[in-house]
């Protein structure tokens, strides 16, 4: 049966113990259907590559911009009180992205999705499963609890990885229509692909209102309005007219940008 609503209070609660959430069924085959081809469309309009693709595994980032479809599934009811009830009283969406982990893929590092951002506020993913994804197809697997702080992190190659390798880890075997809410701060990878068939996820990524992405440019797209789908792009949110978060991110901004320039002076 196919799940509805917002989260519960005991969901809440294993999601502040844990850093996860596994609800299952949470889509039914039609909608996973349609997901897929706005995914599809979307993607043929995205030039390039990421830097993130490694080896056989493809990552498709910003697709919601040129889809009215994906800005409804994202900003759809069941997503936006689930992600409220675990995030502020509103959440925007500050970046998605579809992953092909196709067969052979190699392992996707242990780290944590503020190792990427940047961002010091945690932000909730919501890791929809396209495919099956068990531990055999390049699945996810975390570490409860490690979530509680913010690890220190390399560089390897493009990618970021945790500097300690979580002792405990758990493998979320998802199916088919299964969602995945995890924060940003869980340190959570995924293993090779060796099950013969393709892996694909797509993930969204939601900020509460009142927090800032100051690497980011406006237009900001805005899920909801009093806890309620109110789908838009804006360029003003309350966390981007907040001085002090300006203040407080001035020395990562400066930082990234000379990051920037020396490898930009390096081609």
């Amino acid at each position: 049966m196919t799940r509805t609503g917002a989260t519960t209070p005991v969901d809440r609660h294993r999601y502040l113990r844990d850093g996860y959430l596994h609800l299952p069924a949470y889509f039914t085959a039609a909608e996973i259907t349609d997901l897929r081809a706005a995914i599809e469309l979307a993607s043929a309009l995205r030039a390039g590559t990421s830097s993130l693709d490694k080896g056989s595994m493809t990552f498709y980032s910003l697709l919601f911009p040129l889809s009215e479809d994906l800005q409804r599934f994202i900003s759809q009811a069941r997503l936006v009180d689930a992600a409220c009830s675990l995030l502020d009283d509103d959440v925007w969406v500050r970046w998605d992205q579809a992953v092909a982990k196709r067969d052979g893929a190699p392992t996707f590092p242990w780290h944590q999705d503020n190792g990427y951002s940047l961002l010091r506020a945690e932000h909730l993913q919501a890791w929809v499963a396209l495919t099956d994804a068990g531990p055999d197809d390049g699945g996810l697997w975390v570490a409860p609890g490690s979530h509680r702080r913010r690890h220190r992190h390399h560089h390897a190659g493009a990618h970021v990885e945790v500097d300690e390798a979580p002792e405990a880890e758990v493998a979320v075997e998802a199916h088919r229509g299964d969602l995945v809410l995890f924060s940003s701060r869980m340190v959570h990878r995924t293993t090779p692909n060796h099950s013969g068939r393709d892996r694909w996820t797509y993930v969204i990524e939601y900020l509460g209102v009142r927090s800032l992405d100051p690497f980011l440019a406006p237009p900001h797209f805005e899920a909801s309005r009093d806890r309620q789908p109110a789908p838009r792009f804006t360029r003003w949110l309350p966390g981007r007219r907040s001085l002090r978060q300006q203040v407080r991110y001035l020395p990562d901004r400066i930082r990234v940008r000379r990051q920037e320039g020396s490898w930009h002076r390096g081609m």
